[in-house]
């Protein structure tokens, strides 16, 4: 049970549940997920080739002066239709809103706590509920209270980071919550170090990519940044970015005051094939998080193809990439750490060559989805049979 999957919305969690189901079909169950819809046109139950079946409920639009009231109310009606008279083994929710309805009766489930919702709920959206600031605030208390009630009824929390973990803490009463930690998962069988890989656009060397959600957050603009200063040390060097949202424009001005648009390459969305090229071809990859990282799907991803990464100091960052050193992990969220840790990485190729042959076996196969299912189903066996 979650809020949107994959590929109807291309995000982390989306993924993260999509191939969690596949990879416990490969191994032999039967998994069904209820999503929204994320457009019209999508049918309200299908089979995926991945052997996944999908429900879809449909939601209020977002331009509806009233949506952070409807939304909740069409979700619990379509988990009273859907959900609670079924007949299944396991309920696992990946998102609190689908998982209330669920919390008013006796039927036990996991919970996976990917990140404090209630934190995200604003800087995600900029703009996009119609909601007035007094009102949004009101949904950003609402929205920590069911998160609460959702992780204090679960049978068992699983969080992906000892960052999640903490978070988890922070928002739930001392002893009333039974987890545990399973990294995130990721295809290590697709993001594979394949060198000499063609770039879908040619570049200069060195190369380095990000590939991040539009949004103040994931800290882009503090990258783009700490750009300009590396190109005093490093004047042939290519930033890459992919990804969309709501901050694009302002890190298109950005690029333009700065003068860089020339050596920064804003991509926009991009497919799974060129995102995996540009992991494999870059010299580095940058995770350069302003706040709230639970996991670090793209730095897990870049290393399994044993490309290296820096990040900053947050969330779960330094958890992922621990094993390549202090070296890459900059001191701080400001610009100038940035740069000054991509410099310094950047003129030591020697390093750069050390942890390439290093990064995968770092995420591989402790976060392949192998693994993880693994580690899943053994949990699932602990959970008390439904009541």
């Amino acid at each position: 049970m979650t809020n949107a999957i994959a590929p109807d919305k291309l995000g982390g969690l989306e993924r993260y549940v999509r191939e969690l189901a596949a990879a416990l079909v490969r191994k032999g169950h039967d998994v069904t997920t209820l999503s929204k819809r994320t457009a019209p046109d999508q049918a309200s139950a299908e089979t995926g080739d991945d052997g996944v079946r999908l429900l879809r409920f449909t939601t209020p639009a977002k331009s509806d002066p009233l949506f952070v009231a409807k939304y909740p109310l069409s979700v619990a009606s379509a988990v009273r239709r859907t959900v609670l008279g079924a007949d299944y083994d396991v309920l696992h929710g990946h998102y609190p809103i689908s998982m209330l309805p669920v919390t008013t009766t006796r039927i036990p489930y996991i919970y996976t706590f990917h990140a404090p919702v209630y934190k995200e709920v604003l800087g995600e959206r900029q703009g996009e509920y119609r909601a007035p600031g007094p009102v949004s605030g009101a949904t950003v208390r609402a929205m920590k209270g069911i998160e609460r009630r959702v992780l204090e009824h679960a049978e068992v929390v699983v969080t992906l980071s000892d960052f999640v973990a903490s978070e988890m803490r922070a928002n739930t009463r001392p002893g009333s919550t039974s987890w545990q930690k399973i990294p995130g998962g990721l295809q290590t069988d697709y993001f594979t170090p394949v060198r000499d890989a063609d770039t879908p656009v040619p570049v200069d060397r060195p190369l380095i990519v990000t590939a991040r959600r539009l949004v103040e957050r994931t800290g882009v603009e503090l990258l783009v940044a700490a750009m300009a200063e590396v190109l005093r040390t490093h004047p042939t060097a290519q930033l890459v970015i992919t990804g969309d949202g709501p901050r694009r424009a302002p890190i298109e001005k950005q690029l333009a005051d700065l003068g860089i648009a020339e050596s920064v390459h804003l991509l926009g969305r991009v497919s799974d094939s060129d995102l995996l090229a540009w992991y494999r071809t870059a010299d580095l990859v940058v995770t350069p998080t302003l706040e709230l990282e639970g996991f670090g799907l793209s730095t897990a991803e870049a290393m399994s193809c044993g490309t290296p990464v820096v990040v900053t100091p947050v969330g779960a960052n330094t958890e992922v990439v621990a094993g390549l050193g202090p070296r890459f992990v900059a001191r701080s969220t400001d610009p100038a750490d940035i740069a000054a840790t991509l410099k310094d990485v950047l003129g030591d190729p020697e390093l750069l060559r050390q942890k390439r042959g290093e990064a995968r076996d770092l995420v591989h196969p402790r976060f392949g989805w192998d693994h993880v299912a693994d580690a899943y189903l053994e949990t699932y066996a602990r959970l008390p049979r439904r009541r």
